[in-house]
Protein backbone atom coordinates (compact mmCIF):
# COMPACT_ATOMS: atom_id res chain seq x y z
CA UNK A 1 0.00 0.00 0.00
CA UNK A 2 2.63 2.29 0.94
CA UNK A 3 3.87 2.44 -3.09
CA UNK A 4 1.00 4.32 -3.93
CA UNK A 5 1.72 7.19 -1.60
CA UNK A 6 4.02 9.49 -3.25
CA UNK A 7 6.30 11.60 -0.94
CA UNK A 8 7.89 14.94 -2.36
CA UNK A 9 11.30 15.82 -0.89
CA UNK A 10 12.56 19.53 -0.86
CA UNK A 11 15.79 19.59 -0.35
CA UNK A 12 19.02 21.43 -1.86
CA UNK A 13 21.76 20.12 -0.05
CA UNK A 14 22.92 17.49 -1.93
CA UNK A 15 24.03 14.97 0.53
CA UNK A 16 20.76 15.38 2.38
CA UNK A 17 18.91 14.94 -0.58
CA UNK A 18 20.05 11.60 -1.58
CA UNK A 19 20.10 10.48 2.00
CA UNK A 20 16.69 11.08 2.17
CA UNK A 21 15.55 9.66 -0.84
CA UNK A 22 17.12 6.90 0.24
CA UNK A 23 15.42 6.72 3.31
CA UNK A 24 12.17 7.39 1.69
CA UNK A 25 12.39 4.57 -0.66
CA UNK A 26 13.92 2.17 1.57
CA UNK A 27 10.36 2.65 3.45
CA UNK A 28 8.56 1.88 0.48
CA UNK A 29 6.72 4.79 -0.94
CA UNK A 30 7.62 6.64 -4.23
CA UNK A 31 9.09 9.48 -3.99
CA UNK A 32 10.01 12.68 -6.20
CA UNK A 33 13.08 15.25 -5.24
CA UNK A 34 13.32 18.90 -5.50
CA UNK A 35 15.69 21.24 -4.60
CA UNK A 36 14.44 24.71 -4.17
CA UNK A 37 10.89 26.18 -3.05
CA UNK A 38 9.39 27.25 -6.36
CA UNK A 39 10.12 23.84 -8.23
CA UNK A 40 8.33 22.40 -4.41
CA UNK A 41 5.26 25.14 -5.38
CA UNK A 42 5.33 23.70 -9.17
CA UNK A 43 5.51 19.44 -8.13
CA UNK A 44 3.06 20.53 -5.51
CA UNK A 45 0.69 22.62 -7.84
CA UNK A 46 1.25 20.02 -10.64
CA UNK A 47 0.72 16.96 -8.41
CA UNK A 48 -1.00 15.14 -5.41
CA UNK A 49 1.69 14.17 -2.89
CA UNK A 50 0.16 11.72 0.50
CA UNK A 51 3.49 14.19 2.41
CA UNK A 52 5.51 16.76 1.67
CA UNK A 53 9.16 16.57 3.11
CA UNK A 54 10.23 20.22 3.35
CA UNK A 55 13.77 21.35 4.72
CA UNK A 56 13.10 24.66 6.13
CA UNK A 57 16.40 26.57 5.20
CA UNK A 58 16.24 26.26 1.75
CA UNK A 59 18.35 28.81 -0.46
CA UNK A 60 16.84 31.58 -2.26
CA UNK A 61 12.94 31.08 -0.76
CA UNK A 62 12.52 29.38 2.27
CA UNK A 63 10.30 26.12 3.18
CA UNK A 64 8.45 28.85 5.29
CA UNK A 65 7.62 30.70 2.61
CA UNK A 66 7.34 27.57 -0.07
CA UNK A 67 4.73 26.24 2.29
CA UNK A 68 2.91 29.44 2.73
CA UNK A 69 2.57 29.62 -1.32
CA UNK A 70 1.62 26.04 -1.29
CA UNK A 71 -1.08 26.71 1.03
CA UNK A 72 -2.42 29.98 -1.12
CA UNK A 73 -3.10 28.04 -4.15
CA UNK A 74 -4.40 24.95 -2.44
CA UNK A 75 -7.44 27.32 -0.44
CA UNK A 76 -10.46 26.43 -1.69
CA UNK A 77 -9.36 23.48 -3.77
CA UNK A 78 -10.48 21.13 -1.51
CA UNK A 79 -6.68 20.06 -1.40
CA UNK A 80 -4.32 20.05 1.24
CA UNK A 81 -0.89 18.02 1.56
CA UNK A 82 0.59 17.48 4.77
CA UNK A 83 3.93 19.06 4.66
CA UNK A 84 6.41 17.89 7.88
CA UNK A 85 9.28 20.27 8.13
CA UNK A 86 12.75 18.13 8.31
CA UNK A 87 15.20 20.48 9.70
CA UNK A 88 18.29 21.02 12.08
CA UNK A 89 16.84 24.57 12.95
CA UNK A 90 15.47 24.95 16.86
CA UNK A 91 12.30 26.35 18.38
CA UNK A 92 10.59 26.49 15.19
CA UNK A 93 6.92 24.83 16.13
CA UNK A 94 5.14 28.22 16.20
CA UNK A 95 6.95 29.41 13.14
CA UNK A 96 6.10 26.13 11.48
CA UNK A 97 2.19 26.48 12.79
CA UNK A 98 2.08 29.93 11.38
CA UNK A 99 3.28 28.91 7.72
CA UNK A 100 0.71 26.20 7.91
CA UNK A 101 3.41 23.66 8.36
CA UNK A 102 1.71 19.70 9.80
CA UNK A 103 5.18 18.70 11.88
CA UNK A 104 8.47 18.62 12.56
CA UNK A 105 11.14 16.49 11.87
CA UNK A 106 14.76 17.06 13.35
CA UNK A 107 17.44 16.16 11.69
CA UNK A 108 19.29 13.89 11.62
CA UNK A 109 16.49 11.62 10.69
CA UNK A 110 15.94 8.28 11.93
CA UNK A 111 14.66 5.70 10.39
CA UNK A 112 11.66 4.34 12.27
CA UNK A 113 10.60 7.94 13.47
CA UNK A 114 10.14 8.81 9.86
CA UNK A 115 8.24 6.25 8.82
CA UNK A 116 6.02 7.14 11.73
CA UNK A 117 5.22 10.52 10.85
CA UNK A 118 4.63 10.03 7.25
CA UNK A 119 2.67 6.74 7.64
CA UNK A 120 0.46 8.97 10.25
CA UNK A 121 0.52 12.42 8.28
CA UNK A 122 -0.42 9.96 4.72
CA UNK A 123 -2.96 7.85 6.18
CA UNK A 124 -4.90 11.19 6.83
CA UNK A 125 -4.26 12.37 2.92
CA UNK A 126 -5.55 9.27 1.14
CA UNK A 127 -9.21 8.53 0.19
CA UNK A 128 -11.06 6.64 2.48
CA UNK A 129 -11.07 3.70 0.37
CA UNK A 130 -7.61 3.61 0.15
CA UNK A 131 -6.93 3.63 4.05
CA UNK A 132 -5.49 1.36 5.55
CA UNK A 133 -6.81 -0.14 8.76
CA UNK A 134 -3.83 -2.24 9.75
CA UNK A 135 -4.92 -3.49 13.26
CA UNK A 136 -7.75 -1.09 13.96
CA UNK A 137 -10.78 -2.72 13.07
CA UNK A 138 -13.71 -0.28 11.21
CA UNK A 139 -15.49 -0.66 14.78
CA UNK A 140 -12.66 1.07 17.40
CA UNK A 141 -12.56 4.84 17.35
CA UNK A 142 -8.89 4.26 18.79
CA UNK A 143 -6.77 1.10 19.07
CA UNK A 144 -4.63 0.57 22.02
CA UNK A 145 -3.45 -2.27 20.68
CA UNK A 146 -1.74 -0.71 18.10
CA UNK A 147 -0.40 2.10 20.19
CA UNK A 148 1.42 -0.35 22.87
CA UNK A 149 2.95 -2.17 19.45
CA UNK A 150 4.54 1.59 18.78
CA UNK A 151 5.28 3.54 21.88
CA UNK A 152 5.66 0.35 24.46
CA UNK A 153 3.32 -0.89 27.13
CA UNK A 154 4.70 1.96 29.50
CA UNK A 155 4.00 4.68 27.37
CA UNK A 156 0.68 4.00 26.27
CA UNK A 157 -1.69 4.89 29.43
CA UNK A 158 0.00 8.28 29.40
CA UNK A 159 0.20 9.15 26.07
CA UNK A 160 -3.80 8.43 25.72
CA UNK A 161 -4.65 9.82 29.52
CA UNK A 162 -2.95 12.65 28.14
CA UNK A 163 -4.40 12.53 24.70
CA UNK A 164 -8.32 12.81 26.39
CA UNK A 165 -7.31 15.69 29.27
CA UNK A 166 -5.76 17.81 26.44
CA UNK A 167 -8.59 17.22 23.55
CA UNK A 168 -11.25 17.69 26.42
CA UNK A 169 -9.92 21.01 26.96
CA UNK A 170 -9.14 21.86 23.11
CA UNK A 171 -12.39 21.45 22.27
CA UNK A 172 -13.69 23.52 24.98
CA UNK A 173 -11.03 26.63 23.61
CA UNK A 174 -12.42 25.23 19.38
CA UNK A 175 -16.14 25.72 20.60
CA UNK A 176 -15.47 29.04 21.85
CA UNK A 177 -13.28 29.87 18.88
CA UNK A 178 -16.43 29.32 16.75
CA UNK A 179 -18.66 31.14 18.58
CA UNK A 180 -17.07 34.09 18.24
CA UNK A 181 -15.80 33.15 14.88
CA UNK A 182 -12.25 33.77 15.82
CA UNK A 183 -10.42 32.12 12.60
CA UNK A 184 -6.85 32.69 13.78
CA UNK A 185 -7.62 30.70 17.29
CA UNK A 186 -10.04 28.36 15.39
CA UNK A 187 -6.80 27.45 12.74
CA UNK A 188 -4.65 26.71 15.82
CA UNK A 189 -6.55 24.70 17.83
CA UNK A 190 -7.89 22.64 14.71
CA UNK A 191 -4.12 21.71 14.11
CA UNK A 192 -3.46 20.89 17.44
CA UNK A 193 -6.43 18.69 17.78
CA UNK A 194 -5.42 17.21 14.51
CA UNK A 195 -1.92 16.40 15.30
CA UNK A 196 -2.61 14.77 18.25
CA UNK A 197 -5.62 12.42 16.85
CA UNK A 198 -2.85 11.36 14.39
CA UNK A 199 -0.17 10.79 16.92
CA UNK A 200 -2.82 8.22 18.91
CA UNK A 201 -4.45 6.93 15.86
CA UNK A 202 -7.71 8.43 16.38
CA UNK A 203 -8.30 8.61 12.38
CA UNK A 204 -12.14 9.46 12.54
CA UNK A 205 -11.43 12.26 14.76
CA UNK A 206 -8.26 13.28 12.10
CA UNK A 207 -10.37 13.51 9.03
CA UNK A 208 -13.23 15.43 10.90
CA UNK A 209 -10.15 18.57 11.71
CA UNK A 210 -8.97 18.12 8.26
CA UNK A 211 -12.28 18.96 7.34
CA UNK A 212 -12.63 21.45 10.17
CA UNK A 213 -9.54 23.26 8.64
CA UNK A 214 -11.39 23.58 4.67
CA UNK A 215 -14.47 24.64 6.14
CA UNK A 216 -12.42 27.39 8.01
CA UNK A 217 -10.18 27.96 5.41
CA UNK A 218 -13.91 28.41 3.41
CA UNK A 219 -15.27 31.01 5.70
CA UNK A 220 -18.05 28.18 5.93
CA UNK A 221 -18.99 28.57 9.37
CA UNK A 222 -22.25 26.71 9.48
CA UNK A 223 -20.36 23.62 7.94
CA UNK A 224 -17.78 24.42 10.56
CA UNK A 225 -20.30 24.15 13.44
CA UNK A 226 -21.75 20.86 12.27
CA UNK A 227 -18.04 19.02 11.90
CA UNK A 228 -17.09 19.85 15.68
CA UNK A 229 -20.27 18.95 16.50
CA UNK A 230 -19.38 15.44 14.77
CA UNK A 231 -15.73 15.94 16.41
CA UNK A 232 -17.14 16.11 19.99
CA UNK A 233 -19.55 13.07 19.36
CA UNK A 234 -16.03 10.94 17.72
CA UNK A 235 -13.94 12.47 21.36
CA UNK A 236 -16.81 10.65 23.25
CA UNK A 237 -16.70 8.00 21.34
CA UNK A 238 -12.89 7.23 21.93
CA UNK A 239 -12.58 8.12 25.39
CA UNK A 240 -15.86 5.90 26.16
CA UNK A 241 -13.99 2.97 24.18
CA UNK A 242 -10.99 4.18 25.62
CA UNK A 243 -12.21 3.69 29.45
CA UNK A 244 -13.93 0.44 28.59
CA UNK A 245 -10.33 -1.44 27.25
CA UNK A 246 -8.41 0.20 30.50
CA UNK A 247 -11.43 -1.46 32.76
CA UNK A 248 -11.14 -5.07 31.18
CA UNK A 249 -7.41 -4.60 30.94
CA UNK A 250 -7.76 -4.20 34.81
Amino acid sequence: MRSLLPVLIVEDNPVNKLAMHALVTQLGFACTAVSTGPEAIEAARRHTFAVILMDLALAGMSGFDATRKIRTFEFGSGRRAPIIAVTAMDDVVEECIAAGIDDVIAKPVDLAHLAAKIDLWAQAALPAELQVVEAQREDEPISPDALEKLYGSVAVDAIIGTFLTTTQALLSELESALETVDQPAIVKTVHELKSASLQVHAREMARLCIQLEAASRDHDWLQALALYASLAHAFLRVRSFASRKRAHVA
